[in-house]
């Protein structure tokens, strides 16, 4: 199936390739062009530019895309097409470097990706659909049980997102990011869903920005059978990646079915220094909230303070360092590939 899958998808990019060249005649304008979402993907590749069409065709790339357990670096290529407000990507991708929780080269992902976008009035509607060979892991409690608890199996993904900028001021932004998902696991027959939201805030001052975020978390089973893990854990730090942490076995590394938190952050920009690097800060923040396991059918009280050094850049944050404690005493050493408190559009890589 993976392979029928794969034929399929080179079929449909040789096809869209075929359509591109054959308006060669009409075509504006064409260039070779870098294209990137920081921190998300960087491509280089052929634009070809006819009215308000434009198809960005061949191209290779690199990468970020979240996992289920944190976040991974994969090859790209594919094919991405713009007319007006409307966004289609065909794309392939291959992973590099596996998910960084588990750092497994048994655990390499590869997947294709149907994505649509449509934006109005600041807002965006998505669907995408994944199919391919993912890292599943069968019931574990906490996350140091994971590597030797995963498979690589076939699946598909499917997530429908809705994200909008609710009010947008010189000094406050509010967005809403929701997301629905459907993950069947085609080699077992399992299927799950989820429904995730987080409404951030930002308060930006002449040195400094005040952040809050209120995020909020439920699955379940589809399916009859239930041997693999739907939840997440409660931090809502998605595409972290782990240096140190004292306790492996704290409530922080539970997998929850349903969880609501409320982070805040408070960030110091250094604007002493040369354009480009006052982008900067120090920051310090917390994240507290409720969180219930079906498992056990116990409800957890969670908090953790965290300080932070961290770089911005287009309204959003693709480098920040923390250092945390939570109500434990547990200490936790982790770097994020984005800041939860941003109001970047990116659900739909959930």
């Amino acid at each position: 199936m993976v392979l029928t899958f794969l034929r399929f998808t080179i079929l449909i990019l040789l096809l869209l390739l075929k359509i591109s060249v054959s308006y060669s005649q009409d075509i504006v304008q064409k260039e070779w062009k870098f294209i990137h979402n920081p921190p998300y993907y960087a491509n280089y590749g052929y634009l070809n530019r006819f009215g308000d069409l434009e198809i960005f065709s061949p191209y290779i790339g690199i990468g970020l895309q979240p996992t289920q357990f944190s976040v991974a670096v994969y090859a790209q290529t594919g094919i991405n097409l713009f007319y007006k407000n409307f966004t289609w990507r065909l794309e392939y991708l291959n992973g590099i470097i596996p998910d960084f929780s588990l750092f497994d080269y048994k655990n390499i992902e590869y997947f294709g990706q149907n994505i649509f976008f449509y934006n109005f009035n600041n807002s965006r509607i998505s669907s995408t659909t994944k199919m391919g060979n993912f890292v599943y892991a069968t019931h574990v409690k906490y996350m140091d049980e994971l590597e030797s608890n995963v498979n690589i199996m076939f699946g598909i993904k499917q997530i429908f997102s809705f994200d909008s900028q609710i009010y947008n001021s010189e000094f406050i932004t509010i967005t809403s990011l929701l997301n629905f998902g459907i993950d069947h696991i085609v080699d077992v027959n399992e299927s799950s869903y989820y429904l995730k939201f987080k409404i951030p805030l930002t308060i930006d001052f002449l040195h400094s920005k005040l952040g809050f975020m209120i995020t909020g978390f439920y699955t379940d089973y589809i399916s009859k059978d239930r041997n693999y893990i739907i939840g997440e854990t409660f931090s809502g730090y998605d595409e972290a990646i782990d240096i140190f942490i004292k306790n492996e076995n704290g409530l922080f590394n539970n997998f929850y079915d349903l969880y609501g938190s409320l982070d805040i952050i408070y960030r110091v920009y250094m604007r002493f220094l040369p354009s480009g690097f006052d982008r900067i800060y120090v920051a310090v923040g917390g994240t507290t909230g409720v969180a219930f396991r079906k498992e056990n059918k116990n409800t957890d009280f969670l908090y953790m303070g965290t300080a932070a050094l961290g770089y911005e850049l287009y309204d959003t944050v693709p480098f920040e360092v923390r250092f945390s404690v939570d109500m434990d005493g547990n200490f936790f050493f982790n770097m994020s590939v984005v800041s939860p408190i941003s109001h970047s559009f990116d659900s739909n890589l959930d």
